[in-house]
């Protein structure tokens, strides 16, 4: 079973806001409307392979990275689109 945690981080990042999810082993990061979710591991494999960490990528960075290590996203579950929903009107 899944544990609903939900860690926001919010930054401005050239004129987008950042968003992370953490829904039990798996993070959703979103940028500006574009949500990407992938198990917290991978997160951690790309934020290795880039040198630096996911808020702080690009969102060209986040998919090229995710190419080269063979990485691919998770599918959004309703529970978690209304979570997002919910963080983009507080």
């Amino acid at each position: 079973m899944w544990r609903k945690r939900t860690f926001l981080a919010r930054r401005f990042f050239r004129g987008l806001i950042f968003r992370r999810f953490l829904f039990g082993a798996a993070t959703i990061l979103v940028f500006g409307g574009i949500a990407y979710k992938i198990h917290s591991d991978d997160v951690a494999r790309i934020e290795k392979a880039a040198g630096k960490r996911a808020e702080n990528l690009t969102e060209p960075e986040l998919l090229s990275a995710m190419k080269n290590l063979g990485i691919r996203k998770l599918e959004i579950t309703p529970e978690e689109n209304e979570e997002i929903k919910r963080s983009k009107t507080e």
